[in-house]
């Protein structure tokens, strides 16, 4: 079911190889987002959504989506992509954002160098401008951008069925598609920076090295990674209580001993408008 403006006439209809309801980017690992959100899941092989032809014809656009890619992609692997004159929000041949206008060498040879890591929810935007287009990437290291300063003419979305997940051919995704939305201008960094940062602050990703098993003497290392529109602050905590000094984004026990055993989390702040805690245990 479609929720922009333009209503139920623009209702997709999924292929052969899409798995809606799966799990989405959810709350509380993604704080903007309800504890319920769910994506689609496309198998890399036939999987896409086919939404009728867009009554737009502009020279400026937006493109954005939360993509969690499952492995590496082919090249060209369609995001949000209509033809018969290519033009959407695709992968390169090395799993990066990419995009192309009007079949244009000089959009889709353009090379953003924001590559999308494996297996995290991370967002993804483009915006066209007849002069300039700016792609995103939202993540675990925040907000990216890469500009490509050429000029976009017009292209007319009406001429054909507009594809989530699949280009062409061989072109599908694979791995799962969740709030894709195409807005008829271009939006500016504000306004992007916020769709990102409305869904997160949280701490997309906590991790832990050595993996288990874990033995007296290693040194074992806890890392948070916050994200937040402006610094972010962390205090870890052993068993709830804070340790003294703790307050970078990694927690570094060296030679670990049985005593050193516990159940570890961060508490990691922005300001004073929200918190989270990510808890680990060895």
């Amino acid at each position: 079911a479609n929720s922009g403006s333009l209503g139920s006439t623009n209702d997709g209809s999924y292929a052969f190889g899409v798995t809606p309801a799966v799990v989405g980017s959810r709350s509380p690992q993604f704080a903007g987002m309800t504890s319920d959100n769910n994506a689609v899941d496309m198998n890399g092989t036939s999987g896409r959504i086919i939404v009728p032809p867009l009554p737009i014809n502009t020279d400026s656009a937006t493109y954005t989506c939360w993509v969690k890619r499952n492995g590496s992609q082919v090249s060209f692997a369609g995001l949000m992509f209509t033809r018969p004159v290519a033009t959407g929000l695709s992968f390169d041949g090395a799993n990066r954002l990419s995009y192309t206008w009007n079949d244009a060498a000089n959009t889709y040879n353009f090379q953003s160098g924001l590559t999308l890591p494996d297996g995290v929810w991370t967002f993804c935007a483009a915006t066209i401008t007849p002069t300039n287009a700016i792609l995103y990437l939202g993540s675990t290291n925040g907000l990216k951008s890469a500009t490509n300063n050429v000029t976009h003419t017009a292209h007319d979305f009406s001429s054909a069925v507009f594809n989530l997940g699949w280009d062409s051919g061989t072109r599908y995704l694979k791995g799962a598609l969740d709030e894709a939305a195409i807005f008829d201008q271009a939006l500016d960094y504000n306004a992007i920076s916020q769709l990102f940062y409305s869904a997160t602050p949280a701490v997309p990703l906590l991790s832990r090295t050595p993996a288990d098993p874990l033995y007296e003497g290693m040194t074992i290392t806890l890392t948070a990674y916050g994200v937040a529109s402006g610094p972010v602050n962390y205090q870890w905590r052993k068993g709830g209580v804070n340790l003294n000094g703790k307050t970078a984004s990694s927690l570094v026990v060296n030679n670990a001993t049985t005593a050193d055993s516990g159940n570890y989390d961060v508490v990691v702040t922005f300001g004073e408008g929200w918190k989270s805690v990510a808890v680990r245990e060895f």
